[in-house]
């Protein structure tokens, strides 16, 4: 599979009945954009279980609000989807996604993605 078989994800404000792992996958995209952030690291922890998200602005580890852990799975899942990774791979992946609406390139990285990923901003940004 590549990145064109799936759609570029559309990061413009959509409809209430949007899926909620959508919504807040362009929540965080969108923050991640207007902030200048050139990485977006997201860490799940087991106890208490917890998902942190932490932006990279100028070199700076910015902490952000993150969806429940429990959303995690979906979040992964979709984003590896985009970014032609099968979600249930073991060791380390590497893949890029895009967006539009604004337009952006991000390049999906984990050691282990039941753990947690990082999104790292294409050149040009």
């Amino acid at each position: 599979m590549s990145a064109e078989d799936f759609p570029v994800l559309n990061l413009e404000a959509s409809a209430a009945e949007e899926p909620p792992v959508i919504a807040a996958t362009r929540l965080i995209l969108t923050e991640a954009l207007r902030l200048e952030a050139s990485e977006i690291n997201a860490r799940l922890q087991d106890s208490p279980p917890a998902l942190s998200l932490q932006f990279i602005v100028k070199g700076q580890s910015l902490p952000r609000a993150a969806p429940p852990a429990a959303m995690y799975q979906a979040l992964r899942n979709l984003l590896c989807q985009r970014a032609s990774i099968t979600h249930y791979e073991t060791g380390p992946v590497t893949g890029e996604l895009r967006t539009m609406s604004p337009e952006s390139v991000w390049t999906l990285e984990s050691d282990d993605l039941r753990r947690g990923f990082r999104l790292q901003r294409g050149a040009g940004h």
